[in-house]
């Protein structure tokens, strides 16, 4: 018998896509302390990707579009009208899709989250602007860290430079806000690296015009400038080092590989970058789709307390009052517990010190406070006007400190179908809730809301934004999530500790946490109904779903989806051309502008 080949570990994939500066990352594992997996580089070098043809009003740059599929990150779907459209994986859009989708990540244990994008772009838009200008020309930059004007150079007004580089980044601002709407909630934007101070070598990459390096270094200052503002906007982060990467306003020469791009040991500080960055698990990091299919299949409950729930359907919050021995019977060992590096959960920060100190529940904690959450008064309160069983929940203990807002920015919200409770176990506080749908300016009804002991406050978790506007010194919560629940589970207790919600709630990590009733193992496998290794529809689905989703999902899978890399390869599978992403965008190759140099990006 051939002997078994033990598995070391599992790596956590980052995908780094676009201009030449990804080649560095190419097949890089890289560990930290910070992640329980280690991150492993997969590389998709666009030659023809520059900021200025990212997307267009068609859609994303073809090579864009080939490089999601051949990593398998996005799938074809066919459309009534014939069109072929971009799917993210993890966010079908069909409740069969979904189905089949937590299926296949059951199988290969794995959550459905959104995938960690790296994207470079902008060095082939930044160079031919440099060559444009030319050596005899320079332009005053606002706020300018210290180089200075070149002298003798001719002047370009500003605003000039500046309309140049924003129409740049248009198309790149574009295609980030379709991967945003698609679901990529994980992308990063590799900054513009600082120039090096030699011009000869740097004129190795703009066809031997020699740019002065103040100039230069002033056109990637700006360029970055204007990118940071783009990510803003489209909800992708920038991944800046140059405090780490420059000296006196220039490349530090141990980072420099070739005159432009960085080497190695700069990868290793984008690297570990990134790793912090995936460590600050997000509330948008969450996996919507999934949660709506978990509400689909959760177990149906009767909606009594008509008048609270009146009261929730028209504010999206509500105020009640708990029994005396709630509040007086439980104390807590309060202490701050190490955030979870899991970047399967989202919670605060992990190297954020909020003002607050949280507490990880004993597992004794747990047994007690089950009966009082999951059965009787306080549960019904807490699922009011719900017709779904919402009896899953994730606590924990909080100690405010200091009047602040919750997680520093008081947006505390959550993924589709989850609920947030607040019961005041010591002290009081002041809180305004916000209604996420309506204008920031727009006040709730109620607001400021004076929470006192014995106080619970319910709230529609995506719709309601908490702020803690003042509380009394060491004031105690009881904080409470609550997740929709599959009949097949039993009501369940976990303790949170930084976290608030698993990113899929078909599969939650439960490294490092105690649960009531307890789980065997580090994960806790919500999806129960996968007869055997065969991706198939269950005697419940059969009543669960209407026949034209049965049908949907038990036909065979489609050409054209089967192996999304074959589009690459130029196989027999459908072209990579006249594909719609979400919203009927088109996705069209789009003819690359001049490159100016040899070999640049």
């Amino acid at each position: 018998m051939t002997p078994a080949v033990p598995v070391l570990e599992r790596l956590t994939p980052v995908y780094c896509i676009g201009e030449s500066h990804c080649l560095r990352f190419r097949e890089v594992v890289f560990r930290t302390a910070e992640l329980p997996n280690a991150l492993h580089t997969r590389v998709r070098f666009l030659p023809h990707v520059q900021a200025a043809c990212f997307a267009s009003a068609a859609g994303l740059h073809e090579d864009l579009g080939t490089a999601l599929l051949a990593e398998e990150l996005c799938v074809l779907s066919p459309q009534d009208d014939g069109e072929l459209e971009l799917t993210a994986r993890h966010r079908p859009l069909t409740m069969a899709g979904r189905i089949q989708a937590a299926r296949h990540a059951a199988l290969a244990d794995e959550p459905q989250v959104a995938p960690a994008l790296l994207l470079f772009a902008g060095e082939q838009d930044l160079t031919i602007l440099a060559a444009q200008l030319g050596a005899a020309t320079d332009f005053e930059l606002p706020e300018d860290p210290g180089y200075g004007m070149v002298d003798g150079a001719a002047r370009v007004p500003f605003d000039t430079i500046e309309c140049a580089v924003t129409r740049c980044l248009a198309p790149l601002e574009e295609g980030l806000e379709m991967l945003r709407a698609a679901g990529f909630s994980r992308t990063m934007v590799h900054a513009i690296p600082p120039r090096v101070v030699d011009d000869g070598r740097a004129a190795r990459w703009s066809d031997g015009v020699h740019v002065p390096a103040p100039v230069r270094s002033k056109l990637a200052v700006l360029f970055n400038r204007l990118l940071a503002e783009t990510c803003r906007r489209s909800g992708a982060e920038l991944l800046d080092l140059w405090d780490v990467l420059v000296r006196d306003g220039y490349l530090r020469e141990e980072f420099d590989l070739d005159g432009l791009h960085l080497n190695q040991a700069a990868t290793a500080q984008s690297m570990a970058e990134v790793a912090r960055r995936l460590r600050q698990a997000r509330v948008r990091d969450c996996n919507p789709a999934q949660y709506e299919l978990l509400g689909e299949l959760a177990a149906e409950r009767e909606c009594p307390l008509p008048d609270l729930a009146a009261e929730f359907a028209a504010h999206g919050f509500l105020l009640a009052r708990a029994s005396e021995p709630i509040c007086s019977d439980f104390a807590f060992a309060i202490r701050p517990c190490a955030p979870n590096p899991e970047s399967q959960w989202t919670g605060l920060p992990g190297d954020v010190e909020p003002e607050a100190l949280l507490a990880d529940l004993a597992a004794v904690d747990l047994q007690r406070l089950h009966p009082l959450l999951c059965a009787g008064p306080l549960s019904e309160v807490l699922q009011v006007g719900s017709a779904r069983d919402l009896t899953t929940m994730i606590v924990r203990v909080t100690r405010m400190t200091t009047a602040a807002e919750f997680s520093g920015s008081g947006q505390l919200g959550g993924p589709t179908g989850t609920r947030r409770a607040l019961l005041v176990l010591r002290g009081s506080l002041d809180l305004e809730c916000r209604d996420a749908h309506l204008p920031r300016s727009t006040a709730c009804s109620g607001n400021p809301l004076r929470l006192e002991r014995g106080a619970v406050l319910v709230c529609d978790a995506p719709r309601i934004r908490i702020t803690c506007r003042d509380c009394d010194a060491a004031t105690e919560l009881l904080e409470v999530m609550l997740l929709p629940r599959l009949a097949t589970e039993p009501s369940r207790l976990i303790s949170g500790g930084w976290n608030d919600w698993p990113c899929d709630p078909f599969r939650v990590s439960l490294r490092g946490r105690r649960c009531h009733p307890s789980v065997v193992g580090d994960t806790h496998r919500a999806w129960t109904e996968i007869p055997g290794v065969t991706v198939g529809w269950s005697a419940a689905d059969e009543q669960r779903f209407p026949s034209e989703a049965r049908s949907d999902a038990m036909a065979p899978t489609p050409a054209h989806s089967r192996d999304p890399s074959e589009s690459a390869r130029g196989g027999d599978s459908a072209p990579v051309t006249d594909i719609r992403m979400p919203g009927d965008v088109l996705l069209q190759p789009i003819e690359p502008a001049h490159i100016v140099g040899r070999g640049v990006g």
